[in-house]
C-alpha cells in the first residue's frame, strides 16, 4: 500500500477532537497541525515529545521527552528555533550542552501519521542528518561538538497511544561520496495501519519507502550485526554500545535497547543504487506500558 504524499497544511484532528481522516499520510515537511489534541478528550492517553540525539566524533548526548522549555529540579532544557535551525541547549550539575542543530536549504524530512483508529492516532516527524556544531561542558572541561564530524537527529511526536505498544527505531546521519546521508527506519508499531515510518535521505532529498521492512537482531547478543532489508534498502548497524533502560512500576512499565554504532549498506532510489558505509547511528528495540 503506497500511502498518499501530503503537500498542503491539515489539522491532525476534526472538531470533535477525532482523527481527520484527510491527515492520513505522509509529508517531507511538517505540514500537519496538531493544535486540537487536548488533555479533556482522552486523558491518560495523549503523548507529545521533542526527542534531540546529537553524535559527536567523542560524546552521545540526548535531550528527550520534554515540550520546547522545560525545568524539572535541576534539569534545565531551552529547545529553540533560529535563522537556518534549531538551537539546542540544556544544563544538569556538572554540565551543561549547547549545539546548533542546522537545517540546509531544502532539506527534507519524514512526517508521518500513523492511525490505530479514530480515537488513537500518531503524528510523528523523524528528521535526519541534520548537521551539528557547538559544545559540550562536563565538569569544567569542554569538548567541541566538531562542524562537518556530528549529527542531530529529531523525533517529534503528538498523539494519543495504546496503553501497550513496542517498537523498532533506527536512524543513521552522515557523508558518502560528498553528499548526506540520513537513515530512517522503524517497525512494529506501524503494522495494521497502512502507514509506514521509512526512508532514505540522499543529499537534501528524502525517498519514502511505503514497503514493511524486515528486522533481524538479537538483544542477547546486541552487538551482533542488525540488519534491515525491504524497499530497496539493504543496511546494516554494527553496535558498539548499547543504553539500556527499565521501568516496572506494575501499570505502568518501560524497557528499551538503544544500540549504538555504524551502519553500512546500499539503497536503491529507482534511478541509482547509493552506497553508505560508516554512517553513525544507532537502532532500538522498546516495549512501553504508558
Amino acid at each position: 500500500m503506497i500511502l498518499r504524499e501530503l503537500t498542503a497544511p491539515v489539522s491532525l484532528t476534526n472538531e470533535q477532537g477525532l482523527l481527520n481522516p484527510e491527515s492520513v499520510g505522509w509529508a517531507r515537511q511538517p505540514l500537519v497541525t496538531t493544535a486540537g489534541i487536548n488533555g479533556r478528550t482522552a486523558w491518560g492517553r495523549n503523548k507529545r515529545w521533542e526527542y534531540w540525539n546529537v553524535i559527536t566524533p567523542t560524546h552521545i548526548a540526548t535531550l528527550g521527552d520534554g515540550p520546547a522549555r522545560a525545568k524539572s529540579g535541576t534539569l534545565k532544557i531551552d529547545i529553540v528555533e533560529e535563522a537556518g535551525g534549531t538551537r539546542l541547549k540544556a544544563s544538569i550539575p556538572g554540565a551543561t550542552f549547547d549545539v546548533f542543530a542546522e537545517r540546509p536549504e531544502g532539506h527534507e524530512s519524514l512526517a508521518v501519521v500513523v492511525p490505530w483508529s479514530t480515537k488513537r492516532f500518531q503524528y510523528t516527524v523523524k528528521d535526519v542528518a541534520r548537521p551539528a556544531s557547538g559544545s559540550v561542558t562536563i565538569h569544567g572541561r569542554t569538548y567541541p561538538v566538531p562542524a562537518g564530524q556530528s549529527w542531530a537527529v529529531l523525533d517529534h511526536g503528538r498523539g494519543r497511544w495504546p496503553y501497550d505498544i513496542a517498537w523498532n527505531w533506527g536512524a543513521g546521519s552522515g557523508t558518502m561520496n560528498g553528499r548526506v546521508i540520513g537513515l530512517q527506519v522503524g517497525d512494529r508499531w506501524t503494522d495494521g495501519t497502512g502507514s509506514t515510518e521509512n526512508s532514505v535521505l540522499v543529499g537534501t532529498t528524502l525517498y519514502k519507502i511505503h514497503e514493511k521492512l524486515q528486522w533481524s537482531y538479537d538483544l542477547d547478543n546486541w552487538a551482533d550485526p542488525w540488519r534491515i532489508i525491504g524497499g530497496g534498502l539493504d543496511a546494516t548497524l554494527r553496535p558498539f554500545y548499547n543504553k539500556e533502560s527499565s521501568m516496572n512500576l506494575g501499570v505502568l512499565s518501560n524497557r528499551t535497547d538503544q544500540c549504538f554504532g555504524y551502519w553500512s549498506g546500499t539503497f536503491d532510489t529507482g534511478s541509482e543504487v547509493v552506497e553508505f558505509e560508516n554512517i553513525i547511528g544507532f537502532a532500538e528495540d522498546v516495549h512501553n506500558r504508558w
